[in-house]
């Protein structure tokens, strides 16, 4: 596979590729092994059908929905909730035998298949931009690709070689768990090294004329001081878990602090605000995304280090802790005061 962005970016690239081919290898076993678990139940073809075509039903009924919960909690997270849940119908079909455990499972893997999808979709997106985005869509449609060629082949033999079709089942579990540990944790943005995008966020407003505290806008990233853009709200389980290092870092005095409030309603932040404490210099309230979306953000909490002349030196994805805040975070900071 050849390198488009960096080496980090390509490392995540394949992370992602390789999850979802996993996911891709088990979900075409299921063109074979399911039909001919069902025939062992004794199911007619109209049967066969209806039990086959479970698997589209949830993805039907909650495509929109499920796009909705991937841009708001990202696409790490529910690609990891996915694969959870692909694990969970293989599961179903192995332990539960019979048309409940076959239909259950259907419905499960066909759910976890389409969030996989989706939420890798929203990994890679931010992996580049024109045609460097255009060759990561082109590899990870080959990799895909890949997975569903060798799937019916791979199940074709498992049948033939003398495994019963439940422990088949449990066989494509066992599989697509490995899977789950390629996690691309660490997705370095296109943005880096380049300017921070042009914006300007108003303060989270409490009704007040001036709203909570101030906002900021890109200007304040040309004033020569490094800073650091931690993004953040009330919904997010991990910000709360980040939020004492974040803090710890504000009384550290070694960069600026910004908040940017993403996707929420300005009583739930300034009631977490209240209630955890305020280590910003500065908040910014992006109700609806927008802004967060051209700084590259698809699951929060993100932290961005921004250098003196505004460009964006660093990313991270995820909630911060103390080793993160030592041995990332801040010899990111240190080299560029050098």
């Amino acid at each position: 596979m050849p390198s488009f962005l960096s080496p980090d970016a390509d490392r995540n690239f394949f992370a992602v590729c390789l999850s979802l081919t996993f996911c891709f290898v088990v979900y075409s076993m299921l063109i074979v092994a399911v039909p001919v678990y069902g025939l062992q139940l004794g199911a007619s073809p109209l049967v066969l059908g209806a039990v086959l075509s479970t698997q589209y039903l949830l993805p039907l009924l909650l495509a929109i929905p499920l796009g909705g919960v991937v841009t708001r909690y990202g696409g790490r997270a529910t690609l990891i909730a996915g694969g959870v849940l692909m694990v969970a119908g293989l599961l179903s079909m192995h332990f539960w035998y019979g048309f409940g455990g076959l239909v259950l499972g259907q419905l499960l893997v066909g759910l976890a298949h389409l969030q996989m999808v989706l939420s890798a979709q929203t990994i890679i997106s931010n992996l580049g931009t024109g045609p460097t985005l255009e060759k990561y869509f082109g590899w990870y449609s080959t990799w895909l690709s890949g997975g569903q060629v060798v799937g019916p082949l791979l199940a074709g033999y498992l049948l033939d070689s003398g495994p019963g079709t439940g422990q088949v089942f449990l066989v494509m579990a066992v599989y697509f768990a490995i899977g789950l540990t390629k996690d691309p944790k660490i997705i370095p943005s296109a943005l880096i090294d380049k300017p921070v995008p042009e914006f300007s966020l108003p303060p989270i407003d409490n009704g007040a004329p001036q709203g909570y505290g101030k906002g900021f806008s890109s200007a304040d990233f040309k004033a020569g001081e490094i800073s650091v853009v931690n993004v953040f709200a009330s919904w997010c389980l991990p910000c709360r878990a980040e939020h004492p290092f974040i803090t710890k870092l504000s009384k550290m005095n070694v960069a600026k602090v910004y908040g940017l409030n993403f996707k929420d309603t300005p009583k739930n932040a300034l009631k977490w605000l209240q209630e955890l404490g305020d280590p910003y210099d500065a908040i910014g309230a992006d109700p609806r995304g927008r802004v967060g979306i051209d700084w590259g953000v698809y699951g929060i909490p993100e932290t961005f280090v921004v250098d003196g002349t505004g460009k964006i030196y660093f990313k991270y994805v995820g909630p911060l802790n103390g080793d993160i805040l030592e041995n990332q975070i801040l010899p990111v900071i240190e080299k560029l005061k050098r």
